[in-house]
């Protein structure tokens, strides 16, 4: 392809290649595609490790620096069908403008692979497991740990070799996190008869070790090859798209999507597949790496047409059926948006940089990555701007979509005025639905850098945050090996990390320092970085103090609940009336009713000499609330007849509140002013009318139907009898007054409000808003206790720092009560210490080792294994390094 691209360029290759054709209009009607079905031409397993040692030993022969071909175009102008562009499909507004605020920095970052002078462009792509990193260039793939240490390196082709050596290019990776393995594909021997599709997959989690290798034949007939493979998953099959062009002269034929059955490649199977051929249009079809184990469906997404009467358009397809009898369905949806794209930019070498005047190749609009996420489809591609030919510059377009096509939010990130470039994009998102998407930016004003942009769930729809820097470029590059474009890309890779299911990890291209010497110094760099989502801040839990309503002189019942994720071991407040300030006693709390032990929690409470009423809730059975709202006691106090209207009393928390040990799990709190109703109409009850007896129950509707039928007198408008009766607030009491009274108590519905204000002890009001007779009162007030999130998952952290000296903290996460243990083994599996042996309570821990072993003495320098293990089954195990 060198010569191919040195002799006519690439305005001469397009022309060649005859796209300029537009596709014909069936081309986008839905059809069907049955595919055939097939195995893998050859298959092999190997140990990665073995070929690392053999290479070590007997290294590859070099191989000339060279350009690999730029991914040749496919089909453009294709049709959209009439009507796709309904409001339900498309995004009819402009394109929101990015947040202001700043996307977070890295927790970490550090090299994945270097260029090793052998080709452009490297086609950064890498993915992340429990334990490992991996990445897959067109020169090398390279086994890290989680920081950043080399494990093993070896040639893209040695990888490959046990496949009838194959030239391989273009590869791409994806981890299974529901299975634990990985999955790897590449093109091989691109314009030529021996044209083959590769597709390997580890047989467990560590990629260091063996793996099942298969090649197909990607054209028996030798008449086309397959370039620029796609990579998705289900739980089913391993989807791997290619474009397949003619052998003799580039010219674009058809989409070849192979359906690999999942089950049969990780048992090492013969690499059973079913073939789909798409003829009508189908370009680039990337399909969805599926974030649920149950969805049954793979979804296609590519760019169709991104500038079609005035508008830009996807297209969706999907594969359906069992295992072995797979349909293809083409054009189920157009997904569009008001703001078109051009597909292509003026020239190969489009993008700025900082130091010279050449310019970088930016690629093209084929999609780059889809993946399903929480019910939704995202996918990101290049786009350039503005359309209509003459663009400017290139941005990144992404898009979330529902299943059957509709836009849900879609948005650029782009730099209007024109100076700065993005593209090679790719799209992860965790299971909070917090978005992250990796990029190249090129500006006159910096080096080509590695850039990220990030979004959180909660952000306006249709927004990113402002991009960060990856890795900022270190010098210009112009690097052609004689091909006269300046390579960049292919793509790159964004994924979510399976350790915990919510940070972010990406790979990037970035132009890396020049060599001391050679022909082409220029040096390209791929840089990791790991993304650690903000969390956002909780909304605090409520203690609600509902259902209290009293006349001078009685007895009423403050109901107390906690609306909580927590356990509320320790939980503790405080009342106490004040009249202009003072503490005064004459309302009290007298007693105490139903502490809810039958869900696991007591209640305590104590009166000081000053008439300070503490309640203290505790948890018996180490029980803990989840999201809902819990009634946690009864208390009953009494106002005393001399308390005038309007008597502040003042609810506070207690400022010494803790949750259960460890001390780690302490509550932050805060009060917040405010009033919330806690007395309702209803409370009828109590043996004379009027008076009330704390509660709304069946005693209540039968004093009302008493009422109603004349077994006890009717107050008189305005008495407080009536005021209790007359639940609608109607002026009568009748059976309507019945059926509101029996609906509370069924759905208990507080009528409350709630309204937020500084942070301060809340001061409610022993006060009059619904009073009918003087002296009677209404307590209103609210009280918030915030809490830290609690850990979704077990979760063993990677220890920081690592290589360390002399001591590391290692971070764990228990999200239900069990016995832990926490141990320290060396690569011979023996112990070296055991840091944590006990039962322990929700929450996030973090340990130090100092590098001694049970005995006390220090340990040697070296690589060493640390084991979380749980009563639940849960084990996860990670590596750290000693160095004295």
């Amino acid at each position: 392809m060198t010569s191919l691209w040195r002799s006519v360029g690439l305005a001469g290759v397009i022309a060649l290649l005859g796209l300029c054709v537009g596709i014909p209009p069936q081309a986008a009607a839905q059809s069907s595609i049955t595919g055939t079905p097939g195995e893998a031409t050859e298959r092999a397993v190997v140990e990665l490790a073995q070929v690392a040692r053999q290479k070590s030993v007997l290294p590859d022969t070099p191989v000339p620096p060279h350009a690999l071909h730029r991914p040749l175009p496919g089909p453009r102008n294709r049709p959209v069908p009439s009507g796709t562009g309904s409001p339900s499909r498309r995004v009819l507004e402009p394109v929101p403008p990015p947040l202001t605020g700043v996307s977070p920095a890295p927790a970490s970052s550090f090299l994945g692979l270097d260029d090793n002078n052998a080709s452009i462009p490297p086609d950064t792509h890498g993915a992340v497991g429990l334990t490992h990193l991996m990445v897959t260039l067109n020169t090398q793939v390279r086994i890290q740990d989680r920081t950043g240490g080399v494990l093993s390196t070896v040639s893209l082709n040695s990888f490959w070799a046990s496949l009838s050596s194959p030239s391989a290019f273009d590869p791409k990776v994806l981890y299974d996190p529901y299975q634990n393995r990985w999955m790897f594909t590449a093109c091989a021997n691109a314009r030529s008869s021996a044209s083959s599709v590769l597709i390997g997959v580890s047989q467990t989690s560590d990629p260091t070790g063996t793996w099942n290798l298969y090649r197909v034949d990607a054209d028996p007939d030798n008449a086309v090859w397959a370039d620029y493979p796609s990579l998705g998953f289900n739980k089913d099959w391993i989807v791997v798209q290619v474009n397949m062009f003619t052998v003799s002269n580039n010219a674009f034929v058809r989409s070849d999507v192979y359906v690999f059955d999942k089950a049969d490649l990780y048992a090492g199977g013969t690499g059973r597949f079913t073939l789909m051929q798409d003829t009508l249009g189908g370009f680039s079809q990337t399909p969805a790496i599926t974030y649920d184990p149950t969805v049954p469906t793979m979804y296609l997404v590519e760019d169709w047409n991104g500038d079609f009467e005035g508008s830009g358009y996807l297209r969706l397809s999907t594969i359906t059926g069992p295992v072995g009898a797979e349909v293809l369905t083409l054009s189920v949806a157009f997904p569009s948006t008001s703001s078109p794209w051009d597909s292509f930019s003026p020239s190969s070498n489009f993008a700025p940089q900082l130091g010279s005047t050449q310019k970088i190749d930016a690629g093209d609009s084929r999609m780059q990555n889809t993946l399903y996420r929480n019910g939704s489809l995202w996918c990101a591609h290049t786009v350039f701007l503005p359309a209509g030919g003459s663009p400017a510059r290139s941005a990144v377009q992404w898009w979330r979509l529902t299943p059957d096509g509709a836009v849900e939010q879609q948005g650029r990130i782009d730099d209007t005025a024109g100076p700065t470039s993005y593209a090679y994009p790719s799209i992860a998102v965790n299971r909070n639905n917090d978005v992250l998407i990796g990029f190249s930016r090129f500006s006159a004003t910096q080096y080509a850098s590695a850039n990220y942009a990030f979004r959180a769930a909660a952000d306006p729809a249709g927004t990113f945050r402002t991009d960060a820097v990856l890795k900022a470029g270190e010098a210009s590059y112009f690097k052609d090996y004689g091909s006269g474009t300046n390579r960049w890309g292919d793509y790159s890779s964004t994924v979510v990390d399976p350790v915990n299911d919510t940070d972010l990890w990406t790979i990037q291209e970035y132009a890396a320092t020049p060599a001391s010497s050679g022909t082409y110094r220029d040096r390209w760099g791929t840089w990791w970085g790991q993304i650690v989502p903000p969390q956002p801040e909780a909304p605090p839990d409520t203690l609600r103090f509902v259902d209290t309503f009293a006349a001078p002189g009685q007895q009423a019942i403050m109901e107390v609940r906690l609306s909580a994720n927590h356990d509320v071991s320790g939980l503790q407040f405080a009342v106490q009336p004040t009249v202009d300030g003072t503490p005064t006693t004459d309302a009290m709390f007298t007693g105490l009713i139903n502490s809810l032990e039958e869900r696991g929690f007591t209640t305590t409470f104590s009166t000081d000499e000053n008439g300070l009423t503490t309640v203290l809730f505790f948890s018996t059975s180490g029980d803990t609330l989840r999201p809902g709202q819990y009634t946690l006691g009864y208390v009953i106090y009494t106002i005393a007849p001399v308390t005038p209207a309007g008597t502040p009393i003042l609810l506070a928390v207690s400022d010494d509140v803790l949750s259960s040990p460890p001390p780690s799990q302490d509550i932050p709190h805060a009060v917040q002013q405010g009033t919330i109703l806690i007395g309702r109409p209803g409370d009828v009850g109590g043996g004379q009318l009027g008076a009330g007896d704390g509660r709304i129950d069946i005693i209540d509707v039968i004093t009302e139907v008493f009422i109603i039928l004349g077994r006890l007198p009717r107050p008189a408008p305005g008495a407080f009898g009536f005021f209790l009766a007359d639940i609608n607030g109607d002026g009568a009491i009748n059976i309507l007054d019945v059926v509101e009274m029996i609906y509370q108590i069924l759905n208990h519905d507080e009528q409350a409000r709630v309204i937020a204000g500084p942070a301060s002890p809340a001061t409610v009001s022993v006060g009059d808003p619904q009073t009918l007779e003087s002296g009677q009162v209404a307590i209103l007030g609210t009280t918030t206790v915030k809490l830290p999130p609690m850990p979704a998952a077990f979760a063993l952290r990677p220890n920081r720092p690592n290589p360390f000296n002399p001591t590391t903290q290692i971070v764990y996460d228990v999200p239900q009560a069990a016995y832990v243990t926490l141990t320290v083994y060396n690569l011979l599996g023996q112990e070296v210490i055991r840091l944590v042996d006990a039962e322990q309570a929700p929450g996030r821990y973090e340990v130090a080792w100092d590098g001694r072993n049970v005995q006390g003495l220090s340990a040697g320098s070296g690589v060493y294994l640390y084991r979380l293990t749980t009563s639940t089954g849960f084990s996860q195990t990670h590596r750290m390094t000693l160095v004295k």
